[in-house]
């Protein structure tokens, strides 16, 4: 079990825009549960719903076309759930210092 200390919201929220870190970012504030209950899926429910509205016709064939839509649903997956990501790594990091410190993080 980790030791209850205050963590920095900016490097909190560096770790909440890299993949894998935020998961991290997650665990130092006592979250990590709660957030994989919450963005695992939505994760797998935007590439799926990215699958069914620009489906990879051809995926037994690899070609270069199958590779840029995987890129591409990629990208659109990580644009819509890293805000989501940012923005409750950095809610619940300001919770977390609060309790700890009692100072009010609500303006940062």
């Amino acid at each position: 079990m980790r030791k209850k200390e205050p963590v920095n919201i900016k490097r909190q929220t560096i770790y909440a825009l890299v993949p894998f870190l935020d998961l991290y970012a997650a665990y130092k504030v006592r979250k990590f549960i709660l957030y994989f209950t919450i963005i695992v899926p939505i994760t797998i429910g935007v590439s799926y719903a990215l699958e069914v509205v620009f489906p990879i016709s051809d995926i037994d064939r690899l070609t270069l076309e199958v590779f840029s839509a995987l890129f591409y649903n990629s990208i659109a997956t990580c644009t819509i759930t890293i805000p989501i990501a940012v923005y409750l790594i950095r809610k619940w990091s300001k919770k977390w210092n609060e309790q700890l410190t009692g100072t009010d993080y609500s303006v940062n």
